[in-house]
């Protein structure tokens, strides 16, 4: 009969415990499906943050009320003191960028609330229709001295024409006259006539010559007439046309001055950006 060693039994069965290993498989395993959820939950993170990034959301809200922006509105606020001349700009009206809104001025104004500058301004201005009407004037002057001058140079030429013409038929009559004057002359020597017929023929042929000789100075009269009413016409033109640059030149004076003085006390607001006017006021 043989008896064993109790505590040698009992390292045999400790040993043989420890080599099957099945009460720490288990732990094992739970560890490693931990590891896989974890990579999916980092997995299933990065893709929604990608897609969260990549998707443009878009939000529908009922409201009722004027909606104004938070940011990009040009509110326009003169740098210094300044009163509203001319607003540019209707309500609802799209403006882009430089576009004029409004004209503000920064001149002096009397007790009346009238501006000093516009004063001026008006004053020039009514200056400067005085100067066109008196200049209008000038030319209605002008124009009617003109259809004058040419009614006046068409009857003295018309006049000429007929002196001219009843010239050469006086012309015909006085050559005429004077052969029959020598002719009679001839006469008179042979003892064929009397001296008053001689005479006679004689006086006729002094008369036509005077007449000739009238109408020879009438003639030259009318051609002294057409020459000073040419020359005045000329000289009509001439001062015209220096009327017509002084007023010019006056014109311009004024129109400076007009600009200078706008300009002197008038700024322009223009748009910074694009945008719809809002609101006047």
């Amino acid at each position: 009969m043989t008896v064993q060693n109790s505590d040698y039994l009992f390292r045999e069965r400790a040993i043989a415990h420890k080599m099957l290993g099945s009460p720490s498989a288990p732990v094992i395993t739970l560890a490693n499906y931990f590891k896989l959820q974890l990579g999916l939950w980092v997995i299933l993170l990065l893709v929604a943050t990608y897609l969260l990034t990549k998707t443009t959301y878009k939000e529908t809200v009922a409201a009722r009320g004027l909606l104004e922006p938070i940011q990009g509105a040009q509110e326009i606020i003169s740098p210094v003191a300044a009163r509203v001349e001319q607003i540019h700009v209707n309500l609802g009206e799209k403006v882009e960028r430089g576009d004029i809104l409004a004209s503000l001025s920064t001149g002096i104004y009397n007790g009346q609330g009238d501006s000093v500058v516009q004063e001026n301004i008006q004053q020039l201005r009514t200056d400067r229709e005085l100067l066109v009407k008196k200049f209008e004037v000038q030319q209605l002057a002008l124009q009617q001295s003109r259809q004058w001058s040419r009614f006046a140079v068409a009857n003295v030429h018309s006049s000429k024409l007929s002196l001219e013409a009843e010239a050469g038929l006086l012309t015909t009559r006085t050559q005429l006259s004077d052969r029959n004057l020598q002719a009679v002359s001839t006469l008179l020597q042979s003892g064929n006539s009397s001296t008053r017929e001689f005479d006679q023929q004689h006086q006729a042929h002094l008369e036509l010559l005077g007449r000739r000789q009238a109408l020879s100075q009438r003639l030259l009269q009318y051609d002294y007439e057409l020459n000073s009413l040419n020359n005045a016409e000329q000289l009509a033109e001439f001062d015209s046309e220096q009327a017509s640059l002084l007023t010019q030149r006056e014109l311009q004076v004024i129109d400076q001055k007009i600009t200078s003085l706008s300009n002197q006390a008038l700024f322009t607001v223009v748009a910074e950006g694009p945008g719809i006017v809002a609101e006047l006021g």
